[in-house]
């Protein structure tokens, strides 16, 4: 169970720049009952030109948004020089699982300054501290030993996914106190890490953990009286988890628009708004 965890980075204001930035208000003022599920999955930018990181669902109505769900928070370790890379984020989400010592580690734990792996362990694990899909899809691509210096996450994972598999791994969703939905990434990383150790090839996980994602998300929408889902943020940039969410998403019966960092030129032949 997971719904001790509060989102610890969603204050009002903030929410409200993501949602208009990314569409979710116009799909709203577009949709017959005039309200849109906003899945805001990283680098949106706002008004003011900045770039957000989140993994949130937020919910437009009319002139108002509200965040209804969110990825689990999990903390990043800091670095002893410079910022956090993307080995910190897979050992932020190895040490929260309790997998930092378990086979199939190495591409992170030996990758690591030696000193800066014990003094991070000395730490201990802290609360979570980010919902960022891109600091959670960096985790997953060292875990699997791609390299994210030259590619974004999403596209380093979409550059090696297996589309013809179907299978996905648990991202299992609760519900906080306040009612906002909370995906749980930690059995995908189980399970992700345990094909890793039996040999299972980098392809066939990168696509499952896609394939998980989007489950996850479409039991939340699959429950939720909403018309139309606007997807945002440069995770989508990834054809396959943008495919694989549009195909689930019309299944559905919802209508889908692509919002901001979300749209590439392909968009239109894929037969997304």
């Amino acid at each position: 169970m997971v719904t001790e965890f509060r989102d610890p980075n969603t204050p009002s204001d903030q929410v409200l720049r993501q949602a208009r930035s990314s569409g979710v208000m116009q799909g709203a003022a577009q949709s017959v009952d005039g309200t849109a599920l906003g899945v805001l999955w990283d680098a949106v930018e706002t008004e003011e030109g900045r770039q957000t990181s989140s993994g949130e669902l937020v919910l437009g109505e009319r002139s108002r948004a509200r965040v209804a769900g969110y990825l689990r928070p999990f903390h990043i370790p800091e670095p002893l020089v410079g910022e956090p890379r993307p080995l910190h984020a897979a050992l932020g989400l190895l040490m929260e699982a309790r997998l930092a010592d378990d086979p199939g580690t190495d591409n992170v734990t030996a990758a690591l300054d030696p000193v800066e792996y014990d003094s991070i362990r000395a730490d201990g694990v802290r609360p979570g501290s980010t919902t960022s899909v891109i600091r959670f899809l960096e985790g997953i691509a060292a875990m699997l030993g791609l390299d994210t210096e030259q590619l974004h996450p999403a596209e380093a994972l979409a550059e090696v996914t297996d589309r013809r598999e179907r299978g996905a791994y648990l991202t299992h969703p609760t519900q906080a106190p306040d009612r906002s939905w909370i995906l749980d990434w930690e059995p995908l990383v189980r399970a992700a890490l345990a094909d890793l150790v039996a040999g299972a090839p980098v392809g066939r996980i990168a696509a499952r953990v896609d394939n998980g994602l989007v489950d996850g998300m479409t039991r939340v929408t699959g429950v939720m009286n909403v018309e139309t889902v606007v997807l945002a943020g440069r995770s989508f940039r990834n054809r396959h988890l943008r495919l694989r969410a549009v195909t689930a998403l019309r299944a559905q019966g919802h209508r889908v628009i692509l919002g901001a960092g979300a749209r590439r030129e392909r968009a239109a032949a894929e037969g997304v708004h």
